[in-house]
């Protein structure tokens, strides 16, 4: 088994939170119906909704209410958000029990198969948060996850820009910044724009003046999700080390997942999402790739089991000889 990195304890630890009450993997086959409600069962109240058409090659869409709703973006490139009519929403609402889809390629017309996940805002879980470009080098921005950061995902939203995010996987080097990827490029690298983990708590993270991160006249927003290894917690982001066989690395977690999602650290490559809902634990897994507007495959990439996870392939993006990979997952409810 692959040992997961080492948290540092919060003074105080938040209460504990409820899988069920802040995530939600959903499928659903297009109806065109406008407005459709799709049941979560978490607050959507703030949160983060991520949309993809499984069938059909065409963008993935976050969608959240920080940013206003009817205003979309691509993880997978580098355009600015969007904005659709409320006649024409990917995701007209967002609220406490549910999300609703419109009527579009994107999220629910006849003939294709969809899936959301969505994430509700809650102490150690997720946290989104919008901040204004001022050029400091070193500015503190508040999260209040209640733990550190495991992975957070930075849109300089109102121009053309890749993605920069952190895992805590990333290497760490010897300077003051930790390196970083692009979500949109699938490319790692020394993009200085987050400061090392030793700049990371439980409340707050520090951001250089990468155009990125923190230029003026840009507005950005930050989807912030936490690292929780307590014996309660039920989301935790580590790494392992790839062996280049399709009988591939096992990581321990101490209980089951539900979401996994799969990015390499060291060099290019897709990032990718497995779940539950869409099925694992067979030759037929299926995934999806945030950084890629590509139609959902199959094969037999990953095992769940109930004390964490294994990798079945020497897929580069999952398991090459010596690759280094940093995971999210999320504990099944």
């Amino acid at each position: 088994m692959v040992a997961i990195l080492p948290a540092r304890t919060p003074l105080i630890l938040p209460p504990a939170v409820s899988v069920s009450s802040v995530f939600s993997t959903d499928i659903w086959a297009g109806n065109s119906a406008n407005g459709r409600t799709i049941s979560t069962g978490t607050n959507l109240s703030q949160g983060l909704v991520h949309l993809k058409n499984r069938d059909f090659q065409i963008n993935n869409i976050l969608a959240d209410p920080r940013r206003g709703m009817g205003y979309y973006l691509y993880p997978d490139n580098e355009e600015q958000q969007f904005y659709m009519g409320p006649s024409a929403r990917n995701v007209p609402s967002m609220y406490n029990g549910a999300y609703s889809v419109g009527n579009t390629l994107a999220a629910n017309r006849s003939g294709y198969n969809y899936v959301g996940w969505s994430f509700a805002e809650s102490q150690r879980f997720l946290k989104t948060l919008t901040w204004t470009g001022n050029d400091v080098d070193g500015r503190v921005l508040t999260h209040d996850l209640g733990v550190p950061p495991g992975m957070m995902w930075v849109k300089a939203y109102n121009v053309s820009e890749s993605w920069q995010c952190y895992h805590r996987g990333m290497d760490q080097g010897t300077g003051k910044f930790a390196e970083s990827f692009q979500l949109d490029l699938g490319t790692p690298g020394d993009f200085q724009a987050f400061y090392r983990d030793k700049d990371l708590n439980a409340t707050t993270f520090k951001v250089s003046n990468h155009p990125g991160v923190n230029q003026s006249g840009r507005n950005y927003i930050a989807y912030v999700w936490a690292h929780d290894p307590y014996p309660d917690g039920i989301i935790q982001c580590g790494m392992y080390t790839g062996n280049g066989s399709p009988s591939g690395p096992e990581i321990y977690l101490s209980w089951e997942s539900q979401y996994i999602f799969i990015q390499r650290l060291d060099a290019n490559g897709y990032s990718y999402v497995f779940d539950s809902v869409r099925g694992w634990d067979s030759t037929a897994d299926a995934r999806l790739s945030p950084e890629g507007n590509l139609v959902e495959d199959t094969g037999d990439f990953i095992t769940s089991v109930p004390n964490g996870f294994s990798l079945d392939t020497n897929d580069n993006s999952l398991n090459a000889l010596g690759g280094k990979y940093g995971y999210m997952t999320i504990k099944a409810a």
